[in-house]
């Protein structure tokens, strides 16, 4: 999951630099990615013993958070990905109106992600330091 967290804020990193650099829509064809952990890894991971229990609420809560916010970064992303290449949609009155919006949302969610991963990866080290 470290990793995971690790390779997640490199991207949110990559993609605000990207943001910075090109013209307002030029990045958002960029999608972030979520968590790469599926229900089924949990499950197998869950089954195979190689999960422990966290006793840690704030950690619990923190990482709990993170995915959340990973996971509304991909809703964004997807949404506007669909306005974008779906040239039914593209032509709507509505999607001009949209299209910014969702691209502003996903440039501040992704802030938020950014330090929400800092975060947990900090209390994660912290907990992992204290075994």
């Amino acid at each position: 999951m470290l990793n995971e967290l690790e390779d997640i804020l490199a991207f949110v990193k990559w993609w605000k630099d990207q943001a910075k650099q090109r013209s307002f829509l030029g990045p958002m064809r960029s999608v972030p990615q979520a968590s790469n952990i599926s229900d089924e890894t949990w499950k197998a991971f869950s089954d195979g013993g190689e999960l422990q229990w966290l006793r840690n609420p704030l950690l619990l809560q923190n990482i709990a958070l993170t995915y959340a916010k990973i996971n509304y970064v991909k809703f964004l992303s997807e949404k506007y990905m669909d306005f974008m290449l779906n040239p039914n949609l593209l032509n709507l009155p509505l999607s001009l109106f949209l299209i910014p919006k969702l691209g502003r949302a996903m440039i501040a969610n992704m802030e938020d992600l950014e330090i929400s991963i800092e975060e947990t990866i900090a209390l994660i080290k912290e907990n992992i330091s204290k075994k």
